[in-house]
C-alpha cells in the first residue's frame, strides 16, 4: 500500500467510525427523552416500577415514596387530550378502611391527581392514582391531625421543596417508623 491509500484508508475509517459515534450518541440521547405514560396505563405502570424496585412488598414507606417521587416526574398523556398532573399527601383518621371494626385508624395517602381537557379546552374529567396506607394507632400515632399537603405542576414552584415539605412532616416521620397493617394502590375517576 502507498501512502495515498494509507491516508485515505484513515480518513474513511475516522468517517464510519464519527458516523457510528454520532448515531450511538443519539441513541444514547434519545433514550434519556422523557416517555409518556398513557393514562389508562398509570396504574399498571406505577405498580410495576414499584415492583421492579421493591419486589412484591410495597409496605417500606421510605422506599415506597422513594419510587413515587420518580413517578410523580413522569409525564403523562390521554391520546390527545391535555392531562394536568397534581400531587396530594394526605394523612389522617377514618373509620373507612375495611379492617376497623368500629375503630378509627390513621392513613397515609400518596396520590396523583390528573385533570384531563378535550382538545377545545374543555374539562373532561380528573382521575387520581391513589397509594393509601393504614395504621394500627399508636399513643404517638394518636396525637396526629389530618392535615394535606398540595402540589399542582401547572402552578410552577420547586417539586423538590415539595418533597421535602412532605419529607419533613410530623405525619410522614411517624409513618416511617411504623409498619402498615393494610396498603392498596389503585385509579379511579372522581
Amino acid at each position: 500500500m502507498n501512502f495515498r491509500m494509507i491516508v485515505l484508508l484513515l480518513v474513511f475509517m475516522t468517517v464510519v467510525v464519527g458516523c457510528t459515534n454520532e448515531k450511538d450518541e443519539s441513541k444514547r440521547l434519545n433514550a434519556g427523552a422523557e416517555k409518556v405514560v398513557k393514562l389508562r396505563d398509570v396504574e399498571s405502570y406505577f405498580k410495576k416500577s414499584l415492583e421492579d424496585e421493591l419486589g412484591k412488598d410495597f409496605s417500606d414507606i421510605a422506599k415506597f415514596w422513594e419510587v413515587f417521587k420518580v413517578f410523580s416526574k413522569e409525564e403523562v398523556g390521554d391520546e390527545g387530550r391535555e392531562v394536568e398532573s397534581g400531587l396530594l399527601y394526605e394523612c389522617g383518621f377514618s373509620d373507612l378502611t375495611g379492617f376497623s371494626l368500629g375503630k378509627e385508624r390513621f392513613y397515609v395517602n400518596f396520590v396523583r391527581q390528573f385533570s384531563v381537557y378535550e382538545d377545545n379546552g374543555e374539562y373532561s374529567h380528573m382521575e387520581q392514582l391513589i397509594s393509601h396506607f393504614v395504621f394500627e394507632p399508636t399513643d404517638e400515632i394518636s396525637k396526629l391531625e389530618h392535615d394535606a399537603l398540595w402540589y399542582f405542576f401547572d402552578e410552577g414552584g420547586d417539586l423538590e421543596d415539595y418533597f421535602t415539605e412532605v419529607e419533613n412532616h410530623e405525619s410522614f416521620k411517624v409513618a416511617l417508623k411504623n409498619k402498615p397493617i393494610q396498603y392498596e394502590i389503585y385509579q379511579t375517576e372522581i
